[in-house]
């Protein structure tokens, strides 16, 4: 920041950075602490200046909707599965308590 006087400010990530760095100077209070969270997102600065990773990231973000209809279909496999179970066990449940469960020869 010395180096380059008020140039520093003329960039939005220097900006974040600062407000970032001056607020984890400051003591620790429950509305502070929120706002020291937000250094992590300090490693999104990375995405805008390597363009490989803007590639990646830009990937997975498409992949996102193919991703939530494999999600759909394993919610309702589980659905299935679980009224299945509950079927064939439910005869062992009583209020939310199992009773011993014993295998009739």
């Amino acid at each position: 920041m010395y180096a380059y006087r008020l140039r520093f400010f003329a960039s939005g990530w220097n900006v974040f950075d600062f407000l970032v760095v001056a607020i984890s100077l400051l003591p620790a209070t429950e509305i502070f602490s929120v706002f020291r969270s937000l250094r992590v997102l300090r490693v999104l600065r990375l995405i805008s200046m390597i363009p490989q990773l803007r590639l990646v990231v830009s990937a997975l973000l498409q992949a996102i909707p193919g991703i939530s209809s494999i999600f759909g279909l394993l919610v309702v496999l589980y659905y299935v599965f679980a009224v299945i179970a509950t079927k064939l066990f439910g005869s062992a449940f009583i209020s939310g308590l199992i009773w011993e469960f014993r295998v009739v020869n």
